[in-house]
């Protein structure tokens, strides 16, 4: 019985800890590009775009490094329509700038843009996410239920709470 009751408040305690868990680890995720990182190898104007938008991706290598291979051709593409808004040959030094139209086959929502080319006679690539926002000929699709899941799973902790609480009380008045 002693075994069963501490089973139950651990249960119980996972229900009632578990949201606020998830929603302040959800902060805590790392941004992007991670500190100290070559990520300045595939940059961008703006990470917040629409459609039609025109954006330009940039990359310089951090010093002693090479995005790419000096005099190569670089291609961008905007991943969730596997579109490619622009092309473009890297300095001598492998970098590059380069300015393109966000396409109309994507949809409101998160994306990456690409700086795909070659290193060294090997295929490189670079993403950085961007959020594509809703422009007038955008649709605004699904729903933000995170405040609801969460009331949701507090809701569910605390009934879980009463019923263990009321179902001892009953144990009791009958014994």
């Amino acid at each position: 019985m002693h075994r069963r009751s501490r089973l139950h408040r651990v249960a119980i305690t996972t229900l009632i800890v578990a949201p606020f868990v998830l929603l302040l680890g959800a902060g805590a995720m790392a941004a992007y590009p991670p500190a100290g990182s070559d990520a300045a190898c595939d940059a961008v104007s703006t990470t917040t775009v629409t459609v039609s938008q025109s954006i330009t991706v940039s990359g310089q290598a951090a010093s002693g490094t090479k995005c790419f291979t000096g005099s190569s051709t670089v291609t961008i593409h905007f991943l969730q329509s596997d579109h490619i808004i622009a092309t473009t040959t890297t300095d001598s030094s492998g970098n590059f700038s380069v300015t393109g139209n966000v396409p109309s086959t994507v949809h409101a929502g998160a994306a990456e843009v690409e700086a795909l080319g070659t290193l060294n006679g090997s295929t490189q690539s670079y993403s950085t996410a961007v959020t594509v926002g809703s422009g007038s000929n955008l649709p605004k699709t699904g729903q933000d239920i995170a405040l609801l899941v969460f009331w949701a799973l507090v809701l569910i902790g605390i009934g879980t709470v009463l019923i263990r609480v009321f179902w001892r009380k009953k144990q009791r008045i009958a014994a």
